[in-house]
């Protein structure tokens, strides 16, 4: 992975363009987050977190005009290339914790505080 900061902004890329039908398994994150498609195209799949059944799909594309999707926290979700040379980018706020808040989600800060639950 590639990890960027730009102001109050955290972007990761991967480490390699995704090759058509390379996967990225589904994972979950404690925080909405957007994911780009910079270059190539992608399949997005939101997974039921319990048994992995898929409960919406969507397909973006770099060369579109909504080439990005919305994430919700705790969603589960996997990436998968439709076309060689696919590129994604998640992004992220930067997030401080708060001991003993018991929402225990973090309020955006300017600066990166190397508190890792905010950007997995």
């Amino acid at each position: 992975m590639s990890e960027y900061v730009a102001g109050n902004i955290f972007m990761r890329t991967p480490s390699h363009p995704l090759q058509k039908g390379e996967v990225v398994d589904s994972h979950a994150h404690n925080f909405d987050h957007v994911t780009f498609i910079t270059s190539g195209s992608a399949l997005i799949e939101q997974l039921d977190g319990k048994d992995g059944t898929v409960i919406q799909t969507t397909e973006k594309a770099a060369y579109a005009l909504k080439n990005w999707v919305l994430i919700p926290k705790g969603v589960w979700h996997r990436i998968t290339a439709l076309e060689g040379h696919t590129i994604y980018t998640c992004v992220y706020s930067h997030r401080r914790y708060h001991a003993g808040d018991l929402n225990d989600d973090g309020c955006v800060v300017e600066e990166y505080t190397g508190w890792l639950k905010a950007i997995t």
